[in-house]
C-alpha cells in the first residue's frame, strides 16, 4: 500500500470513537473533568464537616466527659481523614503526567482504584471511632448492646455499600475514557 493510499484510508475512517485534540487536552487537567470535579467537591465537603466536628467535639459532644483515649482516637481519626483528603487532592490534581496519554490514564486509573479503597476504609474507620466516642459514656445493658450493635452494623454496611457504589461509578467513567482512546 502506498503512502497516498494509507493517507486516504486514514481520512476515510469512521472517527466516531476518536477524541479531538481539544478534548484530550481538556482531560489533562482535573478542573475540566466532571468525575474529578466530583471527587474534589466530596473531599472539600468532607474536610469542612470533619474540621467543624474537630472544632466543636469537646463542647458540643461532651468531650470533657469522655475518656481521654476516646478524645485522642477521635482527633487522630479526623486528622487521618483530613490527611487522606489532602492526598486525594494531590491524586486528582493532574491526571495526565506522561507523554503517552493512554498509559498515563491507565496509571491514573490504578491510583484512583487504590485511593477509592483507602477512602472507603478511612471513612468507615472514622465513623466507627466517632460512634464509639458518642456512645462511650453509656451505661450498657443487654438491650442497648444488641440495639447499638444492630444499628452500627447496618450503618457501616450501608456506608460501605454507597461509598463503594459511588467509587465504582467514578472508576467506570474513567475506564470508559481509557478504552475510548
Amino acid at each position: 500500500m502506498e503512502l497516498d493510499d494509507l493517507k486516504s484510508e486514514y481520512q476515510n475512517m469512521n472517527n466516531d470513537n476518536s477524541k479531538s485534540i481539544e478534548s484530550i487536552n481538556k482531560m489533562k487537567y482535573s478542573s475540566k473533568h466532571p468525575v474529578l470535579n466530583g471527587i474534589k467537591k466530596q473531599l472539600v465537603l468532607e474536610s469542612v464537616i470533619w474540621i467543624l466536628i474537630l472544632i466543636v467535639f469537646y463542647d458540643f459532644f461532651d468531650g470533657h466527659l469522655k475518656a481521654f483515649y476516646w478524645n485522642v482516637l477521635l482527633v487522630i481519626s479526623i486528622l487521618l481523614v483530613l490527611i487522606h483528603n489532602m492526598l486525594g487532592f494531590m491524586v486528582v490534581k493532574k491526571p495526565i503526567n506522561d507523554h503517552n496519554i493512554k498509559n498515563s490514564l491507565k496509571k491514573y486509573l490504578n491510583k484512583i482504584k487504590r485511593f477509592s479503597r483507602v477512602s472507603i476504609i478511612s471513612r468507615v474507620l472514622a465513623f466507627v471511632i466517632f460512634m464509639g466516642f458518642l456512645t462511650s459514656n453509656i451505661i450498657w445493658d443487654s438491650h442497648k448492646i444488641w440495639t447499638s450493635t444492630v444499628f452500627f452494623s447496618i450503618a457501616v454496611v450501608v456506608q460501605v455499600y454507597f461509598l463503594n457504589r459511588v467509587w465504582r461509578q467514578r472508576v467506570k467513567k474513567i475506564e470508559d475514557q481509557v478504552h475510548t482512546l
